[in-house]
């Protein structure tokens, strides 16, 4: 499955899954969530150097998953997954609250990732953070009152 793929299920599945993510407390019940709606593995140990556990892994994309953190936290798990396994990443943050100043330095930190790792796809990098931030600016995604968790994908 593509990343495109993967992103089209979630929007597909968005008003469900984010009614299931409204009442979560932790980050264990959202991957229990996500892994039980979307039909992966979760917690999946892959033993190289170092030993890497995914926290949910969709056929070849490796999604980490971050609850009520800041923007930088799970971004080196997700590249490690690329880098190490060598499958499509993800990082995923589910949150209650979203605020422009999370967005605006979430976006930073993946735009200096791009820049710095110097990926053969940048072009097609800058498409997905593009595509993520429409998606988060959508009525289902942003300012709606009744909806407590908002996601934020980029595929690393």
């Amino acid at each position: 499955m593509s990343f495109n793929e993967f992103i089209a299920l979630l929007k597909s599945n968005a008003d469900d899954i984010l009614r299931l993510l409204k009442d979560s407390n932790s980050e264990r019940e959202v991957l229990e969530i996500l892994s039980s709606y979307l039909n992966c593995n979760r917690g999946v140990e892959i033993r190289t150097f170092p030993t890497l556990i995914v926290d949910l892994l969709y056929d070849n994309i490796a999604v980490e998953v971050e609850f009520n953190k800041s923007p930088h936290e799970g971004l080196h798990q997700a590249i490690a997954y690329k880098v190490f396994l060598g499958i499509d990443s993800m990082l995923m943050h589910v949150l209650n609250y979203s605020t422009d100043a999370f967005k605006v330095a979430f976006r930073k930190i993946l735009l200096i990732c791009i820049t710095k790792l110097k990926h053969d796809h940048l072009e097609e990098y800058q498409w997905r953070i593009k595509r993520c931030n429409s998606l988060s600016k959508s009525k289902r995604y942003y300012r709606n009152p009744t909806i407590k968790s908002q996601k934020v994908l980029i595929n690393c």
